[in-house]
């Protein structure tokens, strides 16, 4: 028995040490090692795909989310921006027309005054002295001249003497008349009705001519002022829309152009124009900085998109995408478009596209055409 045990032993251990020593052997075992390492590595890969595989078949095909905007046709107008002032066709400074000291003010600032109605008046005193002696010399005058003229119509007396006495009392007439008109100029008075805006000197003080007194302004008729670059001339006309913006309000209000100057500029190239505003209305002051919006482009009917919507390709072509229906759902399509005016948020299209297409605006720039979409409500 012990026999029958030992020889399989020995044929084991001689097996053995042969393999050890047979180099074709270890070659083979290397590259079986090599092909499990292959196989284990691709196996790991092929794990991960097969996993990505599943995970998408049990989504649907990516579907960009979108705004859509239908293209209807309707009114587009174009508007140029150029700065414009309020000015009041009834504003006016009142200056000193003569010399004294500030006699009487009449009004305070603020307070609404009638055409004629007497603000300020300087001090007459001198003026009214020489009236008084003018007036006692006249009443000498005059009835001298009239002994006079009953004597020259009786044929007595001379020619001299009576006509010595007529031009004296109408000397005397004349010089009373520039003196009462002097002093009609120390009366500072409202031209129109309206209101005192600014009162300048203080009760006593020193006038001299030209010096400022009060300021007068009527806010009933106000107008925006604004200089428009020449080549707009031939798009510009009386009537044509305006849109003028106060500083810090978000919506302008509308008015129209009441004038179209007929004169160039020479200096800055420019040309004039006028609208009527109301000051009720608006709550504008004379001086006042507005923004004029005047309309230099209409069309009746057109159609437009809204400037997020169009985009340019590296060839410099405009385009949009539109909102196509099929069996795989909404898809995007680009269209190519020529572009007219363009506004702040939206651009006039001449051609390529018509009334009805369903425009991609949100999202429009994250797609590509052929896109599925997924169409916001």
């Amino acid at each position: 028995m012990k026999a029958l045990y030992f020889l399989p032993a020995i044929a084991i251990f001689g097996i053995a040490c042969s393999s050890e020593g047979n180099p074709d052997l270890d070659k083979l075992q290397a590259k079986k090692d090599s092909l499990e390492t292959v196989i284990n590595k691709t196996n790991e890969e092929l794990q991960v795909v097969n996993e990505d595989i599943k995970a998408l078949s049990k989504d649907e095909v990516k579907r960009f989310a979108v705004s859509l905007a239908e293209l209807n046709i309707q009114p587009f107008e174009h508007y140029i921006k150029i700065q414009g002032t309020v000015e009041a066709d009834k504003s006016v400074q009142l200056n000193a027309q003569a010399n004294g000291s500030v006699k009487a003010i009449y009004v305070k600032e603020g307070s609404t005054v009638n055409a004629g109605q007497p603000i300020i008046a300087l001090d007459t005193d001198i003026i009214d002295q020489n009236i008084a002696e003018l007036n006692k010399g006249l009443e000498l005058a005059a009835f001298v001249f009239e002994k006079q003229e009953r004597l020259w119509k009786q044929n007595i007396g001379s020619e001299l003497e009576y006509k010595k006495a007529k031009n004296d009392k109408e000397g005397l007439e004349q010089k009373l008349k520039t003196l009462q008109s002097q002093k009609a100029l120390s009366i500072i008075t409202a031209p129109f009705s309206g209101t005192v805006d600014e009162i300048f000197p203080k009760l006593g003080e020193l006038a001299n001519p030209g010096a400022p007194m009060v300021r007068v302004v009527n806010l009933n008729s106000l107008k925006v002022q604004a200089e428009v670059p020449e080549n707009y001339i031939s798009k510009i006309h009386k009537n044509d829309k305006v849109l003028i913006g106060l500083e810090g309000d978000t919506k302008p209000f509308e008015s129209s152009i009441k004038q179209v100057a007929n004169y160039i500029q020479p200096a800055n190239r420019t040309f004039k124009i006028t609208a009527a505003i109301s000051s009720k209305e608006h709550n504008v002051l004379p001086n006042q900085l507005v923004q004029v919006h005047v309309c230099d482009y209409r069309a009746d009917k057109a159609l437009a998109v809204s400037n997020q919507a169009l985009q340019q390709d590296l060839s410099g072509k405009d385009y949009v995408f539109i909102a196509k229906q099929t069996k795989a759902g909404w898809i995007a399509k680009k269209a190519l478009v020529d572009t007219g005016y363009s506004t702040e948020n939206r651009t006039e299209i001449k051609s390529g596209l018509t009334a009805g297409d369903l425009i991609i605006e949100n999202g429009a720039r994250s797609i590509k055409e052929g896109d599925l979409l997924s169409v916001l409500k």
